[in-house]
């Protein structure tokens, strides 16, 4: 389950979840309120039940709950795996109603600080198990009391053979110069992913004489794009940061970049972080949330201080007059993809929790 399916690392890791499971024989149904990433769910066959689970509140609550129960009347689960802690709340009143013996696990994918205390106390009451996609959010959930027999950290993986794609062309459709040495920063444009940093960090490389054969890609929507063009504007750097706006082509975006920056102040993960060390790029990220458990400082991408414009403009010019530097930290990157932050090894994880729940109900 996940609330909708918008674009974002939460609803694109579920249903790669969705697709490995179900090729390893397992029967899937993928219930959501629905969303613009549905045509993903008939892209791979996946059996799509559509519920208003997104709602909040007691009346949201209860609402999801009559749609979840009136599901499992028909077809009884062996397993809900809710992605966000409301629909396992949900979950746990509809199994509760239907007098079934159906565990509920809640993945935590990230909330927000102010309320770890409140999850932790709810996931010891209604859910049979928590997944956090990182020892970060397992630490804070564990310091706020969840119980330790409850939680696995599993981190996430790619779909790797989704990640095999051509460059997308970015620079001739947008007339930037080919060889120019190209940053890029893709995500959502709100606060927390920090692209002011970067457009800061631009400002400091120009200022400092390195700027000449630079420019920077921003890959997003959000609302921030709007300021963000401001500030670039207003920074004289109009000519040097191109905004490429929404795609669900990540994968040849990273083709045509030289670094992939990642100037988060807050990620619990970092999908992105994955996909531009599979395709070849070397990261720049901030030492935030799940990032420190996916880079090793130097020998698979660079590690920064959050909100702070020096450290990055420092590391993209270590990048560009060290290609010995670029090109191991790009290596290094992608083999620690592959052998380590792939699905199989996630659904192999995942499946271990399942298999230990059941038996324990």
């Amino acid at each position: 389950m996940t609330p909708s399916l918008n674009y974002g690392g939460e609803e694109l890791s579920t249903i790669n979840i969705a697709r490995e499971l179900m090729a390893r024989g397992h029967k899937v149904a993928y219930m959501s309120s629905g969303g613009p990433i549905e045509k993903f769910l008939r892209r791979y066959s996946i059996r799509f039940v559509k519920a208003n689970i997104n709602g909040r509140g007691p009346v949201g609550i209860v609402r999801g709950a009559a749609e979840i129960y009136r599901f499992l009347k028909k077809e009884p689960a062996s397993i809900i795996h809710a992605q966000t802690p409301w629909p396992a709340l949900m979950s746990r009143f509809a199994v509760t109603l239907s007098k079934q013996k159906i565990p509920v696990i809640w993945h935590d994918r990230g909330i927000r600080r102010r309320n770890y205390p409140y999850m932790a106390r709810l996931a010891n009451l209604f859910f049979d198990f928590v997944i956090t996609n990182s020892d970060d959010e397992k630490k804070l959930l564990l310091a706020c009391g969840l119980s330790p027999a409850k939680v696995r950290r599993i981190h996430n993986g790619l779909n790797i053979p989704d990640h095999e794609k051509k460059s997308s062309g970015i620079r001739l459709k947008l007339g930037i110069d080919p060889d120019a040495f190209l940053v890029g920063a893709i995500g959502r444009m709100v606060k927390e992913k920090g692209f002011d940093w970067l457009i800061k960090a631009a400002a400091e490389l120009e200022a400092a004489g390195f700027g000449r054969k630079v420019n920077y890609l921003l890959v997003g929507d959000g609302p921030l794009k709007a300021k963000l063009q401001k500030m670039a504007f207003d920074m004289k750097l109009g000519k040097k940061i191109f905004f490429a706006g929404f795609t669900d082509d990540v994968s040849g975006i990273m083709k045509d970049l030289d670094v992939l920056a990642v100037p988060s102040e807050f990620e619990p993960f970092g999908n992105v972080v994955l996909e531009g060390m599979y395709a070849g790029v070397p990261v720049v990220a901030s030492k935030v949330g799940g990032i420190k458990e996916i880079i090793s400082d130097g020998q698979d991408g660079l590690l920064i201080e959050p909100r702070d414009p020096s450290a990055i403009a420092k590391a993209i010019q270590m990048l560009m007059s060290n290609k010995e530097l670029k090109g191991k930290i790009a290596e290094g990157g992608r083999q620690k993809v592959i052998s380590y932050f792939n699905i199989k090894r996630v659904i192999n994880e995942i499946e271990d929790v399942y298999y230990k729940i059941t038996r324990s109900i």
